[in-house]
């Protein structure tokens, strides 16, 4: 532990990972010691295509580097999620982890290259690899935050809720909502039932990206249609 521990302190040791603030953090957490990542094939793969579900290890091996499937041999260690990895016999567990090594470091190089040609790599370098190193501190550790200063935000930003709850209560019933139907007799804002009604139904925007959406997306494609999602918007900004 003590030489993997200098060895993190080093300046001119690179440490490759993939995915690096899950295995930091537990690295931090079983040994003691200080992580830092250094490259994260899979923060770099991120910058060459933004797609969610498209940046696991095993399959970005097989499609970049026709690996094929290593992890098909644990697997038969692990009948459920509650068997620990040390159920795998040290053997075959030794070769996985060698397998992720390997096709993680083989990733790097095709990715830098990549990245250079894409013109994306000081993206990567300047925002994504310290952001990695900050939330896994934070993650690990928390955040120092000035309680006095949220309570004053609070007590300032209540009344400016309550008033502009009031102003959407009113501009739905203009629309056509009806008050008596739901819980109180007064719109909730946080309701996303609520809210589907009105954008969908009584001011008839049409369904975003095919969904019956509140996200901050549909607001700002839909908020000049009128002011009840202006006021939405404000709405969730001060909350």
């Amino acid at each position: 532990i003590w030489n993997l521990g200098s060895l993190f302190e080093s300046p001119t040791t690179k440490f490759i990972f993939h995915n690096g603030k899950f295995d930091a953090k537990h690295l931090e957490t079983k040994l003691g010691i200080k992580v830092r990542v250094d490259e994260d094939t899979l923060l770099m793969h991120y910058c060459i295509d933004e797609r969610e579900g498209t940046h696991g290890l095993k399959e970005l091996a097989r499609e970049y580097l026709e690996a094929p499937d290593w992890e098909a041999e644990i697997k038969k260690y692990l009948p459920n999620s509650k068997v620990p990895y040390s159920a795998i016999p040290p053997e075959v567990l030794h070769q996985y982890q060698a397998n992720d090594c390997d096709y993680t470091r083989r990733l790097y190089f095709l990715f830098k290259k990549e990245l250079e040609e894409e013109g994306t790599e000081k993206a990567y370098r300047n925002l994504l690899i310290p952001a990695t190193n900050a939330f896994k501190d934070i993650e690990q550790h928390g955040i120092l935050v000035d309680y006095d200063y949220l309570t004053q935000l609070k007590t300032e930003m209540e009344p400016q809720l309550e008033a502009l709850k009031e102003e959407m209560h009113n501009l739905a019933v203009e629309v056509g909502f009806d008050p008596s139907t739901v819980p109180g007799g007064k719109l909730n804002p946080n309701s996303p039932q609520q809210l589907q009604l009105i954008m969908y139904d009584l001011l008839r925007c049409p369904p975003f990206e095919g969904a019956r959406t509140t996200s901050i997306a549909a607001l700002e494609a839909y908020k000049n249609r009128h002011p009840f999602l202006q006021k939405l918007m404000e709405y969730r900004q001060i909350a």
